[in-house]
């Protein structure tokens, strides 16, 4: 009867340690499309890795993978910056070419689809003004 109680004891750790893990947006969970993008670099700036410069430079960042209407594959992230001296909603998505390569495909400051200049810029500017700590 000991046994059993061990045994029962140990399903529950596990179970509680698994679910604990999926809900904590651990990154061994994190989408494949997700993780090429984050780790990714772009020859604009070929030594920043587009995570990490994002965390820096917007607050209450999110991505998120999903398949568009036309069948692509698209990485998407939300968070806020500055723009103009004033807070605002951006909204930056990446378009998965195939295993190992993605594209820059939009930025969205405020709703505000912006030009293909325009967002090279901006991703050149948010790139550069990483700092690795």
């Amino acid at each position: 009867m000991h046994r059993l109680k061990q045994r029962y004891l140990m399903v529950f750790i596990v179970l509680l340690t698994l679910s604990s893990v999926m809900f904590s947006g651990c990154s061994l969970l994190e989408d494949k499309h997700v993780t090429l993008v984050k780790e990714g670099t772009m020859e604009i700036v070929p030594n920043v890795k587009i995570g990490k410069a994002f965390d820096q430079f917007f607050s209450d960042g999110k991505w998120e993978y999903f398949v568009a209407t036309d069948n692509s594959k698209v990485v998407e992230f939300t968070g806020t910056c500055r723009w103009q001296d004033k807070p605002a909603k951006a909204k930056v998505q990446f378009v998965i070419l195939n295993d190992t390569r993605f594209q820059l495909w939009t930025i969205e400051i405020n709703g505000d689809n912006m030009r293909d200049s325009d967002a090279i810029a901006v991703m050149r500017k948010i790139l550069t003004q990483y700092h690795a700590k």
